[in-house]
């Protein structure tokens, strides 16, 4: 039976090498132009409507009039995203594309929203999710910004700021004020509310003993053994505060991770010590325990927390009561009668050898006499806001991909 067997064609319907049985072109210019129509990219209707990944733009399109038989997309799109358009058809036909540049993203976003091709459009979003979790990811995301935010692009210049170093930020408004200065007031006052408006939902300083530390805005992470323990801006000193923190990493079986508040001022004599500070109150991952300054042992409070989770510091300094929550739901009052002072949140990374990694996703700020509610089993929480998760997790896009997600 070996000798029936055909040679079996590996050919694949393709917009490349003359596009045998095209039926539609994409021109840059009008159709009726003999020479714009000679360079326009002939096309096959049915892959752009139904094939795998398909640009839903074109199921209309194509059938606007009898007679029709291309797309000017000069009326569609920014010249800067021509030179991209291979690069789109490519994957709009099944190939796998490799690492794009920098450059050539935001102008792949742009085809994909005005194309309304959602397969390319999350393509886009996985390269620059593994570009910000990448080593060298400043320089990159910088140049991201500045391209997205050119093109006007506003949702994924927002995330990208919202999610971004604090110095890749820096990096990108520089940037984007010198080749694109009239995008700037689109994302200025994101930047504002990300670095400065918002400032005390981020950590203000950190000190540790052994491993190495990364303070980055609303993120700390600790990487090696010891300790290490980090505070943020602002102080209050009256009112109820909520503050939401994830956790991201620790691994409960060879250390902790102990969330709370501190009160000041620090003894700056005392070197990553939470005893520095003149009171705080902790509640501990491991065992689920808490604690106080002058406590000698750990009280039985609630349950450990992991990975995922997010802890809610509920401050109340009129009632003078300290509450935890963990994922929304109440721990229940874990102290009462707390010492006045000028508080803060503080947390405490200690004793792994493993990578730890916290990030503060929102804070807010309440005048004393207002009614939040029944606990019902839940945290007497207001309606909080998170910003999305930094480069580990694709919550990171909830926003772009449509959740709404407003920035803390």
């Amino acid at each position: 039976m070996e000798h029936l067997r055909a040679v079996e064609d590996g050919d694949r319907i393709t917009w490349r090498d003359g596009a045998p049985f095209a039926d539609w072109s994409l021109a840059w210019g009008e159709l009726s132009d003999p020479e714009t129509l000679a360079s326009a990219f002939k096309v096959h209707r049915v892959v752009l409507v139904g094939g795998n990944r398909p640009a839903h733009y074109f199921g209309g399109a194509v059938r606007e009039g009898f007679d029709a038989h291309g797309t000017d997309l000069s009326k569609l799109l920014p010249d800067v995203c021509r030179s991209a358009l291979p690069t789109a058809l490519d994957f709009i036909y099944g190939c796998t594309l490799g690492q794009q540049t920098t450059q050539e993203l935001p102008a792949l976003f742009k085809i994909a929203d005005v194309l309304q091709c959602p397969t390319l459009r999350n393509f886009v979003l996985d390269e620059v999710d593994r570009m910000i979790g990448s080593p060298e990811s400043d320089a990159a995301i910088a140049e991201v910004l500045v391209g997205a935010a050119a093109l006007e692009i506003d949702e994924l210049s927002q995330s990208l700021i919202q999610n971004s170093s604090v110095q890749a930020l820096r990096h990108g408004i520089l940037a984007l004020s010198r080749v694109a200065p009239h995008s700037l007031a689109a994302v200025v006052p994101v930047f504002m509310d990300r670095v400065g408006c918002g400032i005390d939902s981020t950590w203000g300083g950190v000190e540790h003993e052994g491993g190495a530390v990364k303070l980055d805005g609303r993120v700390v992470r600790f990487k090696g053994g010891g300790t290490c323990i980090a505070w943020t801006h602002g102080e209050a000193q009256s009112g109820r505060h909520c503050w939401r923190i994830r956790v991201d990493e620790v691994h409960n079986a060879s250390g902790f991770i102990a969330l709370g508040v501190v009160a000041g001022p620090k003894d700056s004599g005392l070197t990553c010590d939470m005893d520095s500070w003149q009171q705080w109150y902790l509640y501990y991952s491991d065992d689920g325990k808490k604690r106080t300054k002058g406590e000698a042992d750990l009280q039985d409070y609630s349950e450990p927390y992991a990975p995922n989770d997010i802890i809610s510091v509920i401050l109340d300094l009129d009632a003078r009561t300290l509450e935890f929550a963990q994922n929304e739901r109440s721990c229940g009052t874990a102290y009462t009668d707390i010492v006045p002072g000028l508080y803060r949140v503080g947390a405490e990374l200690g004793n792994s050898a493993s990578d730890m990694q916290i990030t503060l996703i929102s804070y807010e700020c309440f005048s004393g006499g207002e009614d939040h509610g029944e606990t019902s089993g839940r945290a007497p929480l207001p309606h909080l806001w998170a910003v999305h998760p930094l480069a580990k997790s694709r919550h990171l896009w909830s926003a772009i991909r449509g959740a709404q997600v407003r920035p803390a």
